[in-house]
């Protein structure tokens, strides 16, 4: 709900460390839920209209990471999230990374 006068807005007292906390959260969800289920998407997409990229799969990895407009790095757990979300939602697993070859299981 919005304050409807001006000296209301005057006693809205904002917590720093609550909002720190809660853009913590949601970086949190971001990096750990939607980037890796996306990811998966953009690789299961490419496989299944068969437009694979002669590209390493890092290279595939940040080229979906641009639709977010963030930087966010890479790492061995985010990397076996991406795997696990492409294997169980799409029944796809990665061959080899250089360059990109994808199966069906």
């Amino acid at each position: 709900m919005f304050p409807k006068y001006l000296k209301e807005y005057e006693k809205i007292d904002m917590d720093n460390d609550k909002l720190d906390y809660h853009s913590m959260r949601i970086n949190n969800y971001i990096i750990n839920v939607i980037v890796p289920n996306f990811v998966a998407y953009f690789i299961a997409k490419s496989y299944y209209t068969s437009s694979e990229y002669e590209d390493n799969l890092d290279l595939f990895i940040k080229e979906a990471l641009d639709y977010f407009n963030v930087k966010i790095d890479m790492n061995n757990k985010l990397m076996e999230k991406i795997k696990d979300n492409l294997l169980y939602n799409y029944g796809l697993e990665i061959i080899k990374e250089k360059p990109l070859q994808v199966k069906e299981v």
